[in-house]
């Protein structure tokens, strides 16, 4: 077996092996699970690191490729790169929606023949199904199995809240007003890219971050929600049509960003858990957070949300015609029923079926793959 692990990611801050740091990861959703992967890794005298690293070492002539095996995040470049050195590409994975990574789902089927192993959201399975190589339903690592803490009392909580960065998907390509044929070449360039992209088209029409709006206006707008989160004082990452509607209302709020979501998000009675964009098996920490906090998600996503989280645990969207009907609903909850479905949510959590979003069954679900794939060669 080969004795190095190699983590390749795009996100420069976990470069230099800070992924690996627990202190570094925690301030990043499911980025634990690395640092989980490492503490396996060390168990076992095994070396980790980065891909940056990795490179490093091997220019050095310290380390040499075919003793690395290869966990490439997406299209990771520093992945492509080791690749070609002839480092063992054994498991690829990717937690992003593809209304952000489209790029990656575009390339998917020219990538991922070349992993063992394919760790993604059910919906790229149909582009994938047919290739060499095993596929591995993403199960979004969002909560250390330690570290659930007891619900607060129903009464006395808050209402409704909601921790999402303003993050809202743009076309990175806009028309160049200069006279510079180059950058009228390069914007020429990557609006084909955008125009063409199968990926970008499916999860523009199921963007749901439209919805994430209209809840703002409607909840907030009567003093119902409160918002935490990044950016929300910056109007110019709202789409155009919502800069006028939501302006008083976000001014009024000053929406800041919270040091410890569990904790912020446990002072409430519901939490707004609404994905990015509706697509097969993507359900991210949004949903975990809110069962771990022991507070009610009202949750739109994934339309196969139930194949995975039990449907007695939170408030499904889809089945209110509007956020009216919803307020009503939520305004009738009897405490009973609050601690009825509170308690459902903890118990999914301590069961093999929820320990599959923790941050040490990802880690001990990756270092398998790697050893099985190891001792067969």
């Amino acid at each position: 077996m080969n004795r190095i692990i190699v983590f390749c990611t795009g996100v420069d801050s976990f470069l230099q092996n800070r992924i690996f740091n627990p202190a570094w990861a925690a301030e990043f959703p499911g980025a634990e699970a690395m640092s989980e992967l490492a503490k396996i890794a060390r168990r076992q005298n095994i070396e980790i690191a980065t891909g940056d690293v990795a490179l490093s070492h091997i220019n050095a002539g310290h380390w040499r490729p075919e003793e690395i095996m290869l966990i490439a995040e997406a299209d990771s470049r520093y992945g492509l790169e080791l690749g070609n050195l002839g480092c063992s590409p054994k498991i690829i994975l990717c937690f992003e929606s593809p209304i952000f990574a489209w790029r990656f789902y575009d390339k998917l089927s020219e990538i991922s023949p070349k992993f063992e192993h394919r760790i993604l959201f059910k919906g790229a399975f149909d582009i994938t199904a047919e290739m060499a190589g095993q596929n591995h339903i993403a199960y979004f690592p969002a909560f250390s199995r330690n570290k659930i803490p007891q619900p607060k009392k129903w009464a006395g909580r808050k209402n409704m809240v909601l921790v999402a960065a303003n993050k809202y998907w743009k076309k990175s390509s806009r028309f160049p007003l200069s006279l510079n044929p180059g950058k009228y070449l390069k914007w020429w360039q990557k609006y084909k890219i955008e125009k063409n992209s199968p990926t970008l088209k499916g999860a523009i029409h199921n963007e749901l971050q439209s919805k994430r709006l209209e809840l703002i206006e409607f909840f907030a707008g009567k003093g119902k929600l409160d918002i935490f989160g990044r950016n929300w004082q910056n109007f110019s990452k709202l789409p155009a049509c919502w800069k006028k509607r939501l302006k008083n209302i976000l001014t009024n709020l000053s929406p800041q960003p919270c040091d410890d979501k569990i904790e912020t998000i446990s002072n409430y009675k519901f939490a707004a858990a609404f994905e990015n964009v509706s697509y097969p098996g993507y359900i991210t920490e949004k949903i975990i957070d809110c069962l771990v906090a022991g507070v009610i998600p009202v949750y739109l996503g994934a339309a196969d949300i139930c194949d995975f989280i039990p449907k007695e645990t939170f408030i499904d969207m889809r089945q209110f015609d509007n956020f009216e009907q919803l307020d009503e609903y939520m305004q009738s909850f009897t405490e009973k029923s609050a601690v009825q479905m509170i308690k459902a949510g903890r118990d999914f959590l301590g069961s093999p079926r929820g320990d599959k979003y923790s941050f040490e069954n990802s880690a001990e679900q990756m270092f398998g793959l790697l050893i099985d794939s190891g001792e067969k060669q």
